[in-house]
């Protein structure tokens, strides 16, 4: 067991740590790729090696910095969509906070397709993934997305957790939320035709965020379209928190979610602008449609499950796939996202995605009644 945890990285610490406390009995071992489904398994052990190192505690502030602007490089570097973001149009905002943190300024950043001459656009608000650690437009295909879909994307260049920890983000895409509605003329969007999406620690932030907009009285987006979010930072006793694969799993995602929330972190009284799931029934009437995708060896697996059950009590329109054979950074979601073209895997979840996306822009599916049922009692 030991020995799979050094594959990728050595004289890794925080690995030494986490392999000499592994109990046999517990943990569910998928790290060989013959769990994985056949077109996944070439990519069946990516490292995780530099996350856990970027999110060790132990680890001094300047070399994790370091280490994140390196990874970023490194997956902008390898990304496949350079010449389609030439098909857009791109702007930076600076933005004033949100009520709570109101003095501190944010970064917006706007994609136009420059075929796209509506007046009033669709819109996809973008939540960039990356563990809470990185955070760079580039190393995803929202040029793509935003030709394909006919939209404008708004992306918010929040606080990371190794800059601020919770609710820094949540703070950050409030502000860039508002502003984006504020100047919904300027920036030629229908403020009533929004999208939030994002993937991993994106789709995490992507289905905290309509909490913090409800709880403002904020317009309700179209809909969320969440790809391995990250919803719960108490599941440690879940069955997908026991899964080793030896790539993005609990290991990774226990120091990632600890780092973001810090002092905060496992506690149950913290309430859902943190993760998604911490959310009780009652809090999830009103809040907008929903497609969640998971892995069968994701670690947040069972609580997006559990975030799904609680979706579909609150009568919200709710969708989820767990897609088999595949854990969080097997090749379908992490580099798949990036890269459909390399793995057939990855093209079928990007119709789907991409699908659930178009759907929500197309169609209506919010359900404002529910919410009105709730106020009448």
């Amino acid at each position: 067991m030991e020995n799979r945890y050094f594959k990728n990285v050595k004289n890794n610490s925080s690995m030494e740590t986490i392999a000499a406390n592994m109990e046999k009995d517990y943990v569910f071992d998928v790290s060989d790729p013959k769990w994985g489904h056949p077109e996944l398994q070439e990519q069946w052990n990516y490292g995780s090696g530099a996350a856990l190192a970027m999110t060790d505690p132990r680890t001094p502030f300047e070399e994790r910095k370091t280490m994140a602007i390196k990874v970023t490089e490194k997956a902008v570097s390898v990304s496949r969509n350079t010449e389609l973001e030439k098909l857009c149009d791109r702007s930076s905002y600076m933005v004033p906070g949100c009520p709570e943190e109101p003095d501190v300024e944010v970064e917006v950043r706007v994609y136009r397709p420059k075929e796209l001459k509506k007046k009033k656009a669709r819109c996809m608000f973008y939540c960039l993934g990356g563990g809470m650690v990185t955070r760079e437009p580039e190393m995803f295909p929202i040029g793509e997305m935003c030709v394909l879909h006919n939209c404008v994307a708004v992306i918010c260049m929040f606080r990371r957790a190794w800059e601020a920890p919770y609710p820094a983000a949540i703070n950050d895409l409030h502000a860039s939320y508002q502003w984006m509605l504020d100047n919904a003329e300027m920036l030629q969007i229908n403020r009533d035709n929004i999208v939030i999406t994002g993937i991993s620690s994106g789709g995490h932030l992507a289905t905290a965020l309509p909490f913090r907009l409800m709880r403002y009285g904020l317009p309700s987006p179209k809909g969320v379209v969440a790809i391995v979010p990250t919803v719960d930072d108490r599941d440690k006793d879940s069955i997908g928190y026991k899964i080793y694969v030896g790539g993005h799993d609990s290991a990774t995602q226990r120091q990632m979610t600890a780092m973001w929330m810090g002092y905060n972190y496992a506690n149950s009284s913290i309430g859902p602008e943190s993760y998604a799931n911490h959310a009780s029934v009652e809090e999830c009437i009103g809040y907008p449609p929903t497609f969640i995708h998971t892995a069968e060896f994701d670690p947040s697996r069972d609580s997006c499950r559990e975030f799904y059950g609680k979706l579909l009590e609150a009568k919200t329109y709710a969708e989820f796939h767990c897609w088999g054979g595949a854990h969080h950074a097997s090749g379908e979601f992490d580099g798949g996202f990036m890269n459909a073209e390399e793995n057939p895997y990855s093209k079928v979840l990007n119709t789907v995605t991409n699908k659930n996306i178009e759907d929500c822009f197309k169609y209506d599916l919010r359900r404002p009644w529910v919410l009105e049922e709730k106020k009448n009692k």
